[in-house]
């Protein structure tokens, strides 16, 4: 009889911890679940910033590509203008184009916040598929080649700026192109002369036709963005559009 009870309690204590060990897997699995789908509420957000951000740099790419398009027509004309024998101030905006002038720094601007706060986050590790995590460090690594690109041709437009504009008279030609007045005076002319004469012009022309590089860059950076921005719109469509 005694044995019997012993069985019936042993039995009764076991299926308690049993059912113990039940509730608390079913926990833990439940707050896994909120725990991850915390993690992919998070992930999208960053996914959605990077998404902003390369939408943003791809109109500023093709923004650039265009005023750079124009930029080397313009140096083009330029050499065919200097060509002449009888230029003077009035030639001036042939010789160089003030809405075109290869000498505007243009830059990139690129913003990189979603990007920082995504690898800040360790959430990277969270993207399923490989084909996306790959192609944003690609694109942010373009991104950073481009850049050092542009400041490599800002500290040569700064140089050929000292050169060409340092010791020449601008403030006589500031007044000139901001008046648009038909009055030349013979310090201008003077200038002018100097300025068409200065080789610097010639080689800022000459770069700035010939540096195919910097622009192939902002090509990639249209080809690759665009790329990014179809796999988001494929692959996480539902997360990057619901409110």
């Amino acid at each position: 009889m005694g044995k019997n009870k012993t069985r019936k309690y042993l039995k009764y204590a076991i299926g308690e911890i049993v059912l113990v060990v039940i509730g608390i897997l079913i926990a833990l699995s439940i707050n896994n679940l909120n725990d991850n789908r915390i993690l992919q509420n998070e992930l999208s957000d960053y996914l959605k910033k990077i998404k902003d951000d390369i939408s943003s740099d791809i109109q500023s790419a093709e923004e650039i590509n265009k005023f750079r398009d124009s930029s080397k027509y313009y140096s083009h004309k330029y050499f065919e203008t200097v060509k002449s024998s009888n230029l003077g101030m009035k030639d001036f905006r042939k010789v160089l184009n003030s809405q075109y002038s290869p000498f505007y720094p243009y830059a990139l601007g690129s913003s990189k916040n979603g990007y920082i706060a995504l690898i800040n986050s360790g959430l990277i590790a969270k993207i399923d598929n490989p084909e996306l995590k790959s192609s944003i460090f690609d694109y942010y690594e373009l991104v950073e080649e481009v850049e050092r690109n542009e400041t490599n041709i800002y500290n040569l437009i700064n140089f050929e700026n000292r050169e060409l504009f340092g010791n020449l008279g601008v403030l006589e030609l500031y007044n000139y192109l901001s008046t648009n007045s038909d009055l030349i005076t013979e310090k201008q002319e003077i200038w002018f002369k100097e300025f068409v004469k200065n080789p610097h012009l010639s080689n800022m022309h000459f770069r700035n036709i010939d540096d195919i590089g910097i622009q192939n860059g902002y090509l990639d950076i249209i080809k690759q963005g665009k790329h990014i921005l179809q796999i988001l719109e494929v692959t996480y469509n539902y997360k990057l559009t619901k409110s």
